[in-house]
């Protein structure tokens, strides 16, 4: 991924750019940088274990996240039910940031780091 340089009428422009290329332009609408990606066609050989290892993370990952969100977001129990005091201090973290877009994303990280703190191995 690179980050590139725009004219100021690129800078409302995120996406792909047309049916035949695969380049897709993204701007971060905070911080004003846009980002070019081009995607590459998935490759024909088999998975990899490291590669296997990596989805099984990402799913145990994704289902912690998935519960850690039952537990504490607003309205859990009934519709004006307040979140958790956890949920509003991770919540406001995320807003004093600007690198993940996403509130889910920012409580993902969150989430794989206390994992990977607590699965380390010990000498």
């Amino acid at each position: 991924m690179s980050i590139i340089q725009t004219n100021p009428i690129f800078n409302a422009v995120s996406g792909k750019l047309s049916k035949t290329e695969r380049i897709y332009l993204r701007t971060n609408k905070v911080t004003g940088k846009t980002y070019a990606i081009a995607r590459r066609d998935r490759p024909a050989a088999p998975a990899t274990e490291q590669q296997l290892q990596n989805r099984r993370r990402f799913a145990l990952l994704s289902r912690a996240v998935k519960e850690w969100f039952a537990a504490n977001r607003p309205g859990r129990e009934s519709p004006s039910s307040p979140g958790t005091i956890e949920y509003y201090n991770l919540h406001n973290l995320y807003l004093q940031q600007n690198k993940v877009g996403s509130f889910p994303a920012f409580v993902f990280r969150h989430v794989a780091a206390q994992y990977d703190e607590t699965c380390q191995p010990t000498e």
